[in-house]
C-alpha cells in the first residue's frame, strides 16, 4: 500500500484520480478489503474497548474509593463471556462503511501524493465532508454501544441505585432508543460532536500520516527496499507505532467525549453512585477537560490510555496488515495489477 501500490492507476483528462482500465475495479477493492480489515480487528479486540469505556467514565467513581473494577476476569466473573461483546454489533454498524470509504480516501489521497492522481485538493475536500457527516451519523450509535458496555458494570456495586434486574431491563434496544429521544440536539449531542471531531479528525490525520512515515522510515534505514514491500512483521510495527502515537496525542479528547456522552443518559445517571455524579462531563469539551483536570489531574486526561493503547496499537497493526492483505487477495483474483504491500 505504498507509492508503488499505486501503479496500475492511470490519469489522464477529466478522469485524473478515477481508476480506469484493468484497475477499473481498485475503489471498491479498497472499500472491501478496508472494512473487512477493519471488521476483523475491531471483533478481536473489542473486549479491551469495555474496559477503556468503564476506566474513563467511572475513573472518578474508582479514585475515591468506589470499588470499581475493570479487568477482564472480573467482567467475565461477575457479568458472563458475552458481557465483553455487549454493543459489538451497534458499532459494526458505523465501522464497517465508515473504514471502506476511509481506506478508499487513504489510496486516493496517496495517488494524488505520488502525482498518478491530480484531484487531491477534491479527495481530501471529499474525505473531509465524509468525516464531518460520518462521525455525526455514528453520534448515536456509539452512545448506545457505550451504554451497553456501562451498564454492566453499574448492577450491585455499593452506592448505586438500580438494581440487576432493572440493569438486566435496560439492555434492549427498545431501551437504548427510549434513553436517546431524550437527549437534545443542542444541549447534549452537539457538544458530543464537537468532541468526537476533535478526537477522530487528528487521530486519523496522525495514523495514516504516521503510517506511511514509519514505512518511510523502514526504506530509509535499510529494513525494507521500498515502502509497498514491507512485509508482514514490518507493516504490523508500522501501523502499531502509527496507532500509538495517535491514540497518546489525543486521549484527553477521547476522555472528554466518552463522559460527555453518557453523563445526561437517565438509565447511568440513576446508576452511578453519587461519589461518581460529577460534572466533569458537563459545559464544552474544554470546559469538560478542565474540570475533569482540576478534579483528577492528569490522571483524569488519560484515564484509560492503558486499555485505549492495549486495543488501538495491535488493532492498527492488525487492521492495516489485513487491509493489504485482503487487497492482494482481492486483486489477485479479479486479475488486477496494483502491487500488493504484503508479499504472497
Amino acid at each position: 500500500m505504498g507509492d508503488a501500490a499505486l501503479g496500475g492507476l492511470e490519469v489522464g483528462g477529466r478522469g485524473a484520480g478515477v481508476p480506469v482500465g484493468k484497475n477499473a475495479g481498485a475503489v471498491p477493492v479498497h472499500m472491501a478489503s478496508g472494512a473487512a480489515a477493519r471488521a476483523t480487528s475491531y471483533l478481536l479486540l473489542y473486549p479491551v474497548d469495555v474496559l477503556r469505556t468503564r476506566a474513563q467514565f467511572l475513573a472518578g467513581a474508582r479514585a475515591e474509593g468506589g470499588g470499581w473494577r475493570v479487568g477482564l476476569r472480573e467482567v467475565v466473573r461477575r457479568e458472563g463471556l458475552g458481557s465483553l461483546w455487549r454493543g459489538a454489533h451497534l458499532r459494526l454498524l458505523y465501522t464497517v462503511p465508515a473504514a471502506g470509504m476511509s481506506f478508499c480516501f487513504y489510496e486516493q489521497a496517496l495517488a494524488a501524493a505520488s502525482g498518478a492522481s491530480q484531484s487531491g485538493g477534491w479527495t481530501l475536500a471529499l474525505a473531509l465532508a465524509v468525516r464531518l457527516a460520518a462521525t455525526g451519523a455514528r453520534l448515536p450509535v456509539d452512545i448506545a454501544k457505550q451504554r451497553a458496555q456501562l451498564l454492566g458494570a453499574l448492577a450491585g456495586e455499593e452506592g448505586g441505585q438500580v438494581a440487576k434486574s432493572t440493569i438486566r431491563g435496560m439492555r434492549g434496544l427498545g431501551a437504548s432508543l427510549a434513553d436517546l429521544r431524550k437527549l437534545s440536539l443542542g444541549g447534549d449531542l452537539l457538544p458530543c460532536y464537537r468532541a468526537s471531531l476533535l478526537r477522530d479528525v487528528p487521530f486519523a490525520l496522525v495514523y495514516f500520516g504516521g503510517f506511511e512515515a514509519s514505512k518511510a522510515a523502514c526504506v530509509w534505514t535499510g529494513a525494507a527496499e521500498n515502502k509497498a514491500d514491507l512485509g508482514v512483521p514490518l507493516t504490523l510495527v508500522s501501523g502499531g507505532v502509527a496507532g500509538g502515537v495517535a491514540s497518546c496525542l489525543t486521549i484527553p479528547f477521547d476522555v472528554v467525549k466518552t463522559r460527555m456522552q453518557l453523563r445526561n443518559l437517565d438509565s447511568v445517571r440513576d446508576a452511578l453512585p453519587a461519589s461518581a455524579r460529577d460534572a466533569s462531563g458537563a459545559g464544552g469539551v474544554f470546559a469538560s477537560m478542565r474540570t475533569i483536570f482540576d478534579r483528577h489531574g492528569v490522571a483524569g486526561l488519560t484515564a484509560g490510555l492503558r486499555h485505549r493503547l492495549m486495543q488501538v496499537v495491535p488493532s492498527a497493526s492488525l487492521t492495516l496488515t489485513l487491509y493489504e492483505a485482503y487487497k492482494h487477495a482481492l486483486l489477485d483474483r479479479l486479475g488486477g495489477a496494483d502491487p500488493p504491500g504484503i508479499p504472497a
